[in-house]
């Protein structure tokens, strides 16, 4: 929402920046909040649409979206990252404590209570870090107001065979190249799981550090080894 904001006040702001990075929509998967449409999209619909619409290009390089089909294909064994955040530090603690309601949550509200939780969000900074874990597919896609449909992301299927030239909806005229955006479409899900953990859950490495006691004789310096996180 901020997004199509901020780009209706600045017509220009798609051209600004190198790339965006958008979790949202399902393009081949089904919906999580109606049979077609993901919660993101369909929540602010005509937000969704505005930004696919305004930063889709020609090349696809500029807006890059991580739907449905490649965050439920990285789903993780969420008791196998608790129990890595549980031993690891007082920070990843926490996170264990976060990740233990959201599990809560999804069995509660979506009924999902299996082995599986689902990363959404976390796969566009996996992109940036490791975009060789990812499948991708330049895609033409249209997001849809209103309805039943609300939210879906539409995904234009038609193709010339002399060109990618664009079709006009309303006349059928032929023009123009079609505006893409890259789609991630699948993921190594054990590479993303592994690239996750390390991450939020560093090894703990030992370090001997020089520690500091007080004597009757002033203060005297002593070896002795003292864990560090990563």
């Amino acid at each position: 929402t901020n997004l199509a904001l901020a780009s209706l006040l600045e017509p220009h702001l798609p051209e600004l920046v190198t790339r965006t990075l958008v979790m949202g929509g399902a393009v081949r998967h089904p919906g999580n909040v109606s049979p077609l449409a993901e919660a993101n999209f369909a929540h602010d619909a005509r937000a969704a649409r505005l930004v696919v619409d305004a930063f889709s290009s020609d090349d696809g390089d500029r807006l890059v979206i991580a739907p449905l089909d490649v965050t439920m294909a990285g789903a993780v064994d969420h008791v196998h990252v608790a129990s890595e955040l549980d031993k690891a530090g007082v920070a990843q603690r926490l996170l264990a404590k976060a990740w233990r309601t959201y599990i809560g949550n999804y069995c509660t509200v979506l009924k999902e209570c299996g082995p599986k939780a689902v990363l959404h969000d976390a796969h566009t900074v996996a992109y940036l870090r490791r975009p060789d874990l990812y499948d991708t597919e330049l895609l033409t896609l249209e997001v849809s107001v209103g309805g039943a449909a609300n939210g879906h992301s539409l995904l234009d299927r038609r193709t010339l065979s002399a060109s990618d030239d664009e079709i006009d909806d309303r006349t059928g005229a032929v023009g123009g190249r079609k505006r893409r955006c890259t789609v991630l479409t699948g993921v190594d899900a054990a590479g993303f799981r592994e690239a996750f953990l390390s991450a939020v859950a560093p090894p703990v490495i030992n370090v001997s550090l020089p520690i500091v006691k007080e004597t009757t004789h002033g203060l005297r310096t002593y070896a002795a080894p003292h864990p560090l996180k990563a």
